[in-house]
């Protein structure tokens, strides 16, 4: 029974979070095509700067969400309503002395935001843009909190629809908005309203789902579950520090050495790439919690199993998506935001090389998620961040390479770092295999992986020419998923993994 309440929890969960994400996406695409019709890629550039900048602000998080996230999977598997409320009053107070350490370091930043934009920006009062940013920011760590618990239990969906429902009236608030008063002021505000009401109904919904929070009367958390939190937190410090070095210096760079303009059409490549991120964290998301639910109840070889069939979902994900909007994502642009607004083929390959490798790390960071092991990952995005900055810094400042400096950088780091160090720390603490059978898998699918998008590459101005309107941009993007889901189940036809999920499918969905 376990196992079936898994499995329905898993699809539930993972298809209301697709779903969701998709509206999600096409709400950011309004957004984003509107905010180039009626502001320029300036602000458009501006809005990615503020976004970065909040990311090395958020500093002060560090990951405590991810390790307490973590110390509930116990409890809520084992239905201890008192460890679990404990847990929930730490948590709520650490964001909210959170919250108010970033609005506080926040107010102080603004005032060198106007050193960080190029000199021949003519964006008025961008100290006031970004203290609003920053509110929008803060306003969640006072309430979205609670979001945790309903995605530890099994009930991501809830969170899923929360977001899709605020997240589509207040598009439809900021593009009307823009429309008629062309105010970035005015998109800033109804995003912070809108922010506000959906974490105080999500707030409002855990606790009808899980009532016993609301109880006073809340005991401390357990010396053995503190421990263990402190010690997580401790590692997820260094590691959240690293990471978010490592992937929120771009826009900055390119900002500081390259101008707001060149961020501007930089973020439309971003957007792409980070919104369909989203939807596949959002269905990876869905699934951490059964995993951990499943490895806490399983022996180490069904563990193993899943590893590597969780592995082949990431790695066929990773192969239809990448090979699937790299094909189109040129066309794409020039029919949506217009010709000036394209960047060199070589650089769209580097992006999608680079997406393509950091989206097989799911694999991985999944199921270290899992196991908690952020002590053991402590030192490694310090590295990774390290070599991303310096290799990034020195090309953009010794080089003509421009944008695809820092895509370099990161690329560089993913290469050197990320692809080694991350499965020796999981292999060593978590998932019992052996290096050899997890490198030839993984190499195999970056290989795949690869030499599609390097054919690609070489097609890439015949396929440009040939997408001329939306029409045929839909009927091209829609045979070419097929087609690249057909090869990757062809060349992949006779493993295990694939097996299972033909098994799951028959079971599940044929039988009955």
């Amino acid at each position: 029974m376990k196992h079936d309440s898994r499995i329905i929890n898993s699809i539930r969960n993972s298809s209301v979070a697709l779903l969701a994400q998709v509206v999600i996406l096409l709400a950011q695409f309004s957004i984003q095509t509107v905010f180039v019709k009626t502001l320029g890629s300036e602000y458009l550039g501006a809005n990615g700067l503020f976004s970065n900048i909040l990311s090395f602000l958020s500093f002060a998080e560090l990951g405590i969400g991810t390790a307490i996230t973590y110390s509930l999977y116990k409890p809520i598997s084992e239905n201890n309503e008192t460890d679990i409320s404990a847990i929930m009053a730490l948590f709520g107070k650490a964001y909210r002395l959170i919250g108010l350490f970033i609005l506080i370091i926040g107010l102080i930043f603004s005032f060198a935001v106007p050193s960080l934009v190029d000199k021949n920006s003519s964006i008025p009062n961008i100290q006031l843009m970004f203290i609003l940013y920053l509110g929008n920011s803060v306003i969640s760590y006072f309430f979205t909190y609670k979001r945790t618990l309903i995605i530890a239990n099994q009930q991501s969906y809830i969170d899923a629809l929360n977001r899709v429902v605020f997240t589509a009236i207040q598009t439809i608030l900021q593009v009307s908005f823009l429309l008629v008063t062309k105010q970035y002021v005015a998109f800033l505000l109804i995003q912070i309203i809108f922010t506000f009401i959906s974490n105080l109904s999500i707030s409002i919904k855990a606790n009808k789902l899980f009532p016993y929070l609301k109880n006073k009367s809340v005991s401390k958390v357990n010396k053995e579950v503190k421990d263990s939190i402190k010690r997580n937190i401790a590692g997820a410090v260094v590691s959240k520090l690293g990471t978010i070095v490592a992937y929120s210096t771009d826009n900055i760079l390119i900002s500081k050495f390259l101008g707001l303009a060149v961020v501007g059409i930089y973020s439309n490549y971003m957007l792409i790439l980070t919104s369909i991120q989203r939807i596949t964290d959002q269905i990876f998301n869905a699934l951490i919690a059964s995993i951990a639910n499943f490895s806490n109840t399983n022996t180490n070889k069904r563990e193993e199993e899943l590893f590597y069939n969780y592995m082949y979902l990431v790695a066929g994900i990773d192969y239809v998506l990448s090979t699937s909007i790299y094909f189109v994502v040129q066309p794409f642009i020039r029919i949506w935001a217009g010709e000036s607004y394209l960047i060199s083929n070589i650089t769209v390959l580097l992006l999608f090389i680079n997406w393509s490798i950091n989206m097989m790390r799911n694999s991985i960071t999944s199921f270290m998620s899992v196991h908690g092991l952020y002590w053991e990952n402590r030192w490694k995005s310090l590295m990774e961040s390290s070599v991303n900055l310096v290799v990034g810094l020195v090309l953009i400042t010794t080089t003509n390479l421009g944008i695809n400096s820092v895509i370099i950088g990161t690329l560089t780091a993913n290469i050197l770092i990320n692809m080694w160090w991350e499965p020796i720390i999981l292999i060593s603490n978590g998932v019992r295999t052996t290096y050899l059978k997890y490198f030839s898998k993984y190499f195999k699918y970056v290989a795949i992986n690869l030499s599609s998008l390097i054919i690609i590459y070489r097609l890439q101005n015949i396929i440009s020419k040939n997408i001329s309107n939306f029409f045929i941009f839909i009927g091209v993007g829609v045979a070419i998923f097929v087609t690249v889901t057909i090869v990757f189940i062809v060349l992949t036809f006779r493993t295990s993994e694939l097996k299972f999920y033909k098994k799951v499918i028959s079971e599940r969905f044929i039988k009955h």
